[in-house]
Order: structure tokens, then C-alpha cells, then sequence
């Protein structure tokens, strides 16, 4: 993105350009048999970067080309935010309000919890590496 785009960006004055260090620390999470909306399942790996201690970009990446467009939106979305300081736990709470009837399951290995929608399961996850860094479903 060129500065033109960014100033374009700037719709209060209180955009950040962080410049993204050559390595971050990250951890991967795997989502299975998540619904792709068409009746299908498949997995999804979710990769949260830090810097500093603290999330400043997150990745997704699936087999399945019906699910990845949709979340890579996301993850661009999310990512802009937390490198303008939007904590994890409020994007995180935003995101487990999401409904959609067509993407919504149960988490597999969690017991019975429900993901309300795809978008739900990751901020599910996004809650519970802010709380330790790492998923516990058990």
C-alpha cells in the first residue's frame, strides 16, 4: 500500500502505519470440521502474531477456496485493528456475536460449546489465546 492509499485510509486522523518487523513470534490453531455454508466441513488454521507480548496480526489458511475469502476479510479487518490498538478481548467479544445459520457448529473437542457462526469460532479462539495464549477446549 502505497502513502496515497494510506492517507486515503485516514478517515479520522487516527490511522497507524506499523511497520512489521522481518520475524514475529506466533502461535497456530487448528479449527476442524468447520462449515464452509455450502454443507461441506473442512479445517482451518488460524495463526496469531505478537509483538511486544501483545497480538499484532492474524492468518488463516484452508484447503477449502469457499472459506478462505470470506476469512481472509476478516483477518485483514482484525489485523488493521489490532495495530491501531483495539484490544484482542473486544474484537474477540465482537466477533462471538456474529450469527450465521449457515456456518454455525458445534467446536469439535470442546465439549458442546457452539460457534454461533464461523466468524464466532475464531473470535472463540481469539478470547481464549488473549486469556493464556493458548486454546483450551477441555
Amino acid at each position: 500500500m502505497d502513502d496515497e492509499e494510506q492517507e486515503s485510509l485516514k478517515l479520522d486522523g487516527s490511522f497507524k502505519n506499523v511497520e512489521r518487523p522481518e520475524c514475529l513470534n506466533s502461535k497456530t490453531y487448528k479449527l476442524k470440521n468447520v462449515p464452509n455454508g455450502q454443507g461441506d466441513v473442512s479445517h482451518l488454521y488460524l495463526t496469531v502474531c505478537n509483538l511486544d507480548g501483545k497480538p499484532f496480526e492474524i492468518f488463516a489458511n484452508s484447503k477449502d477456496a469457499r472459506v478462505i475469502g470470506k476469512i481472509n476479510t476478516l483477518m485483514i479487518t482484525v489485523s488493521r485493528q489490532l495495530r491501531n490498538d483495539i484490544s484482542l478481548e473486544i474484537i474477540a467479544k465482537d466477533l462471538l456475536g456474529i450469527f450465521d445459520p449457515d456456518t454455525a457448529h458445534f467446536i469439535a473437542g470442546s465439549n458442546g460449546i457452539r460457534a454461533e457462526s464461523l466468524e464466532a469460532h475464531v473470535g472463540y479462539i481469539l478470547k481464549n489465546h488473549a486469556k493464556t495464549g493458548k486454546m483450551d477446549t477441555k
